[in-house]
């Protein structure tokens, strides 16, 4: 088993590295082959100096197209390995989650997509109050009932594991935060199996920096996306 693991970035300065470290940590207590993939999506401070720090061994790439799903894309692009993880660069997903969808993947060889749900547990204090009352939770409702979903999917985690190949299928075309939706949207669509597993959002390490989520507009977009993507 090995696997390519794609973080995306854009100023994440005060948490990439302490991501990669832990990171390398749980995959090589683990005995997992691995490669680490950090796309810089024009960052403005030192975040491709953070991960620089780390070694040789990790690759950073460039992504000029601005956007999360433009950034994942293109990390899935350069990856090595046919198995490929998504992974946020701010310290809120625990890399040991990643060995669990790896164990949902064995246990459950013919599905498609294992993510996490971080609504699943009931710990979701980590999320921001507005997403995690209103916004994710009647985007993730939308997305379920229109698509018809076998159970109640967190269509906007950002911690999944998939096989390349499933791109052909699914000819992603967001390139914003609605990426994740539209992923399990046409994997909906296309009658694509998905599991997930239970995780809890950690608090992320930003101090000096700010999401880059603009809570209206990329909740209309992700809106959009569903109803577009349905029809």
């Amino acid at each position: 088993m090995s696997i390519s693991i794609i973080i995306p970035c854009k100023n994440e300065e005060e948490s990439i590295y302490p991501v990669i470290r832990e990171i390398e940590l749980v995959f090589d207590e683990a005995k997992i082959s691995h490669e680490i993939i950090v796309v810089d999506n024009n960052s403005t401070d030192s975040t491709k100096h953070e991960a620089e720090k780390i070694g040789s061994h990790i690759r950073i790439v460039d992504c000029a197209t601005p956007g999360y799903g433009a950034a994942i894309m293109h990390g899935i692009q350069k990856a090595s390995h046919p198995t490929v993880c998504m992974i946020d660069g701010d310290w809120s997903y625990n890399p040991r989650d990643i060995l669990r969808l790896l164990d949902l993947r064995t246990d459950n060889p013919n599905a498609h997509i294992y993510m996490g749900n971080r609504f699943s547990n009931g710990q979701i204090t980590n999320i921001k109050f507005l997403h995690r009352i209103f916004g994710v939770p009647m985007l993730n409702w939308i997305t379920n009932t229109l698509y018809r979903a076998p159970e109640s999917y967190d269509s906007h985690c950002g911690l999944r594991l998939f096989d390349k190949k499933i791109l052909d299928t699914l000819q992603l075309k967001q390139n914003d935060f609605s990426f994740a939706n539209e992923m399990v949207c046409k994997a909906l669509k296309n009658k694509l199996a998905i599991i997930q597993t239970p995780i809890t959002l950690r608090k992320d390490l930003r101090v000096f920096t700010t999401s880059k989520i603009k809570t209206i507009q990329d909740g209309f977009y992700a809106l959009k996306t569903i109803v577009s993507s349905r029809f």
